[in-house]
């Protein structure tokens, strides 16, 4: 009994090791803080080159999006999520998803179907 008592700690502080090891942070904040600050000027959208001007601006919880450049300027509240981030003009709400992201870029998926591609 001694001897199965001894292998079955062994066993448990073994299975139990890996599992703590396994459940190492997934860096889901990883999107917090890094989307929703600055400028970012989009690249491209659906893989069609933009060259206009287009950005959007995050300052305090407030998203200014300029469409075209010295065009209409959209002012939208956001909120960040685990996936990226959502915004609003009251009217409209959008979730943007994003893909990938890096110091200098980002990819997001839109609840509206598009793919853009930004650069700080």
């Amino acid at each position: 009994m001694k001897k199965f008592l001894e292998r079955f700690f062994l066993v448990f502080a073994f299975v139990s090791t890996m599992c703590l090891i396994s459940c190492g942070d997934d860096d889901d904040d990883a999107v917090a803080g890094k989307v929703c600050s600055g400028t970012w000027y989009l690249v491209s959208w659906n893989d069609n080159i933009c060259n206009h001007g287009e950005y959007m601006k995050f300052s305090g919880s407030t998203l200014y999006w300029n469409k075209r450049l010295g065009g209409e300027n959209t002012t939208y509240s956001f909120k960040e999520t685990s996936y990226g981030f959502d915004i609003t003009d009251g009217i409209d709400s959008y979730k943007f998803e994003v893909q990938s992201i890096d110091a200098k870029n980002i990819v997001t998926y839109s609840s509206d179907g598009n793919i853009r591609y930004w650069k700080r």
